[in-house]
C-alpha cells in the first residue's frame, strides 16, 4: 500500500534577517571614510525638534534605489562589504550610533548626530558633510530615503523591540513559491538542495516555527529545523536578537517574507500548502493509529502504510488549514519517517493527498466512535478499516 504523507519546511525562519549601512561617498549616510572615533557622549546634540518615533534601535532590511528592490550595498556602500545587517540607535539627546556586523561580530561603529521632524530629518558623521533625508513611519517599521549621484535612495528599517504576537493570518503550513536575491528573482529551487523537490514552513500559534525541505511529500529529515518566531506590526522575529528581524506582508492567500541572510537580502514568497476545500472541525487534531482490518480480519499495519524499518506507531496530525502531518516513530519515539500532505472533506467522506501519481486523492469514508475515528476504503478488491484514537 501506499503511505499517508505530510509536512516540513526549510527556511530561513531559517531565514536570518536584516541589514544597512554605508555609502561610496561622503554624500552618504553611512560613507567608510566618515568613520569617527567619538563616541556619542563626545557629542553635541543640536538643539532642534527630534521626531520621538526614532529613539529606539533599528535594523536594516530592505534597500531599494529609485523604487527598485536592490542590495544594501548599492544603497550604502558599506565599502563593498556585505554586512550581514546594522543596527541604528537614536537616542532622545540627538546622538546617533550605527553598528555594523559582518559574520555575527560587530565590524564597525560610528557615532553622529541627527534631527528629524515631519517626515524630514539630517545625518552628520564625524567631519563630513550633514546629508538630508526623508522619512516614512508604518507600524514598527520606517523607510529612510535620501538622494546621492542623482538616484534616490532607500532603505527599510525593522524596530528592533520586544515581540510576542503571533499574527493568526500567518498561522498555518506554507510553500515556497517566489524568491528574489538582493532584488533579482531567483527560482525557488536555489534555496533547495539535491534531492529537495519543495520547501515548506509551519508557523504554529504557539510560536514555533519548523521549516523543512521535502523529497515529493516526505520530510528530508535531516534538513528540518525548529525556531521561535514572533510577529509585530509589519516585523516578525526569529529569536531575539536584532539580526533576526525581518518583514513580512500577508495578502490574501499570499504571505511575502523579507530576511537578511549570508549578506543578502531574501524575499521569499509563500503560498498556502495545504488543500483546498472543506475541513470538517471534527476532524482537526491529532490521531493515533490504533489498528486496521483487511476484509474484517487483522491486517499488518507495516504492511498497510509501507513502514520504514524499526517503527511501531504512527500519529497523522490534521490542522484547520488542509495540511496534514504523518510521523511514523519507533520504539524509543525516534522519527523513522514524516511525510506532509493535504486534506480535505466532502461530507461523510476523508480525502488525503498521496505520493502515489496514480491515486493522488486517497478518498475513505469516515466515521465517528466514542474514542476516535474509523477509515474505510475499498482497494483492489479488499476493505480496509483503519482505526485512530484522538490523542487528547
Amino acid at each position: 500500500m501506499r503511505k499517508f504523507l505530510l509536512l516540513g519546511a526549510g527556511l530561513l525562519l531559517v531565514l536570518v534577517m536584516v541589514g544597512c549601512g554605508a555609502g561610496n561617498s561622503p554624500s552618504s549616510l553611512q560613507d567608510p571614510a566618515a568613520m569617527s572615533n567619538a563616541g556619542p557622549d563626545g557629542a553635541v546634540a543640536p538643539a532642534v525638534a527630534l521626531d520621538g518615533k526614532f529613539f529606539a534601535q533599528w535594523v536594516s532590511v530592505v534597500g531599494k534605489v529609485n523604487g527598485v528592490e536592490t542590495a544594501l550595498t548599492s544603497v550604502f556602500g558599506w565599502g563593498g562589504k556585505n554586512y550581514d545587517y546594522m543596527v541604528v540607535k537614536f537616542r532622545s539627546d540627538g546622538t546617533v550610533t550605527e553598528t555594523d556586523y559582518l559574520n555575527g561580530v560587530v565590524d564597525r561603529t560610528q557615532a553622529g548626530l541627527w534631527t528629524a521632524s515631519g517626515g524630514a530629518g539630517t545625518l552628520k558623521w564625524g567631519a563630513d558633510p550633514v546629508v538630508p533625508f526623508t522619512y516614512a513611519f508604518s507600524g514598527q517599521t520606517v523607510v529612510v530615503s535620501f538622494t546621492q549621484g542623482g538616484e534616490v535612495r532607500q532603505c527599510t528599517f525593522a524596530k528592533f523591540v520586544t515581540i510576542s504576537d503571533h499574527n493568526p493570518n500567518m498561522v498555518r503550513v506554507w510553500k515556497l513559491t517566489g524568491l528574489a536575491i538582493d532584488g533579482v528573482n531567483a527560482p525557488p529551487r536555489t534555496m533547495y538542495k539535491d534531492g529537495a523537490t519543495a520547501f515548506a514552513l509551519q508557523m504554529r500559534a504557539s510560536g514555533v516555527a519548523r521549516t523543512t525541505l521535502l523529497n515529493h511529500h516526505g520530510v528530508i529529515l535531516a534538513d528540518a529545523e525548529t525556531n521561535n518566531w514572533a510577529s509585530g506590526v509589519g516585523i516578525f522575529a526569529r529569536g531575539s536578537g536584532a539580526g533576526q528581524r525581518g518583514l513580512y506582508l500577508v495578502q490574501g492567500s499570499t504571505m511575502t517574507l523579507w530576511v537578511r541572510d549570508q549578506g543578502q537580502t531574501r524575499k521569499l514568497i509563500f503560498k498556502p500548502y495545504g488543500a483546498i476545500g472543506e475541513h470538517n472541525a471534527s476532524v482537526v487534531g491529532t490521531w493515533k493509529f490504533a489498528g486496521v482490518k483487511r476484509d474484517g480480519v487483522a491486517f499488518s499495519a507495516a504492511s498497510y502504510f509501507n513502514w520504514e524499518p524499526n517503527t511501531t506507531h504512527d500519529t497523522v496530525e490534521f490542522l484547520p488549514d488542509g495540511s496534514m502531518i504523518d510521523t511514523q516513530l519507533t520504539a524509543t519515539n525516534a522519527i523513522s519517517y514524516q511525510s506532509l500532505n493535504g486534506w480535505y472533506t466532502s461530507g461523510s467522506t476523508l480525502h488525503m493527498l498521496t505520493d502515489n501519481p496514480s491515486a493522488p486523492d486517497l478518498a475513505m469514508a469516515i466515521t465517528y466512535t466514542a474514542t476516535g475515528v474509523k477509515l474505510t476504503e475499498t482497494h483492489e478488491g479488499h476493505t480496509y478499516v483503519l482505526t485512530f484514537n484522538k490523542v487528547v
